[in-house]
Order: C-alpha cells, then structure tokens, then sequence
C-alpha cells in the first residue's frame, strides 16, 4: 500500500470511528493548533475554527464539565498523558460525549515540544460506564 492509499485508508477510519486527531502547544493546551480534517465531517465545524481561535475548543465544552476538562489539561502537562470524558457542543447545537487521550511529545532533546492526543464522539452507550450510569467528566493519567 503506497502512502496515499494508507492516508486515505486512515481518513476513512478516523470518520467512521468518529475520531479526530489534534497538536496542541504545550504553552497553552486550552488551544488547538493543528486538527485533522475529519473533524468538519465529525463536529460540523471546519478545521480553522480550532486554530483560529484559541479558546473555540473550550468553548464548545459543556459548562458542567469545563473544570474538569481544565483539571484534565492540568494532568495532562503533569503526568505527561491523560485521558478524560466530557460533554462537546457540536455544530447543530448538540452536545456529544467526547473520550480524549492526548499525551506530551518530547523533540530530539528531550523537552516537550507539543501534544499529541485524539478525541472520539461517543454514541449514548458507549457514554455510559460498566455499571450503566452517565460518565461524568472524569480525567485519569493513563
């Protein structure tokens, strides 16, 4: 398979899954500084609606949940990875449960040069935890 072909075979997954992938700088984690493309077909937002804005991303986070999506960020610069649950408003002006997992990525000399994570939208009972109650916004290092 040719890179091409795996990049697009990539692309097809991450919309079928529901799941983007994004950098953030490890200054301000609030913003998002790169965003794959999927995102517009998975969110309704275009990707330079992340970039653009430093705080759009947050923005969108349901205001029950934007501690401990904070708290989360503060784990993630911490422990070096973190994953967290919250609620996401879309563009149709729903909110949808988002699983995150993002992770510092050291450059060449060791320091943390970016972030790397993923978010995916959850159906209903994917949102739901093993004893069947609604997942809270809850982070943990992973």
């Amino acid at each position: 398979m040719d890179l091409q072909s795996a990049d697009e075979a990539l692309a097809l997954l991450a919309e079928h899954l529901a799941l983007v992938t994004y950098s953030r700088n490890v200054e301000n984690p609030r913003a998002i500084v790169a965003v794959d493309e999927v995102v517009a077909t998975i969110t309704g937002f275009e990707a330079d609606s992340y970039t653009r804005d430093p705080e759009f991303w947050l923005s969108r986070v349901h205001p029950i949940d934007q501690v401990h999506v904070l708290q989360a960020l503060d784990t993630l610069l911490s422990e070096g990875t973190c994953t967290w649950a919250y609620r996401w408003q879309t563009a149709a002006g729903t909110y949808q449960w988002c699983r995150d997992v993002a992770r510092r990525v050291p450059s060449a000399d060791g320091v943390a040069a970016r972030i790397e994570g993923a978010w995916q939208l959850l159906g209903e009972e994917a949102a739901k935890d093993a004893h069947g109650s609604d997942v809270g916004a809850t982070a943990s290092a992973a």
